[in-house]
């Protein structure tokens, strides 16, 4: 994944994709968060946060996920917090539903990591799930679930 991440960027930088550009920053910054290289891991996260219209809201939604729990691992969870809520935000003013419910569910994840237990449940029992299937994303509600 690194190495198809690292030839898209150069390929987005060189043709001047920033789309592609920001898929690969994403692709490497959840290479990076799996090998605990937490430093480079927000890096190249947090470039496509901080570029939310370059990608599709779901892609920026799940990446600021990433960047949230990047953030938790290092000890920065009133930072994860303020992030979870900017998506939720965005998500409401769009009105976007099914971002809505997967920025509900991310609360809960992030709720169970720092110990909020209590919260977590509430969340749990209105929480109606989709059919799982499989994506390309690096968080999915059912799994907060279980």
């Amino acid at each position: 994944m690194r190495q198809s991440a690292d030839r898209l960027l150069d390929l987005g930088s060189e043709s001047g994709l920033p789309e592609s550009t920001a898929h690969a920053h994403y692709f490497l910054g959840l290479c990076h968060y799996e090998r605990n290289e937490l430093d480079d891991a927000e890096k190249h996260i947090a470039a496509v946060v901080k570029a939310p219209y370059v990608v599709n809201v779901h892609n920026h939604s799940y990446s600021a996920f990433a960047l949230a729990l990047t953030y938790e691992a290092t000890g920065r969870s009133n930072d994860a917090r303020e992030v979870v809520d900017a998506v939720a935000d965005l998500a409401m003013t769009a009105r976007n539903a099914s971002l809505v419910q997967s920025a509900q569910a991310f609360r809960a994840e992030l709720a169970i990591r720092q110990g909020r237990i209590a919260e977590a449940v509430q969340w749990a029992s209105t929480f109606d799930p989709h059919p799982f299937f499989v994506e390309y994303r690096f968080y999915m509600p059912q799994l907060t679930l279980a």
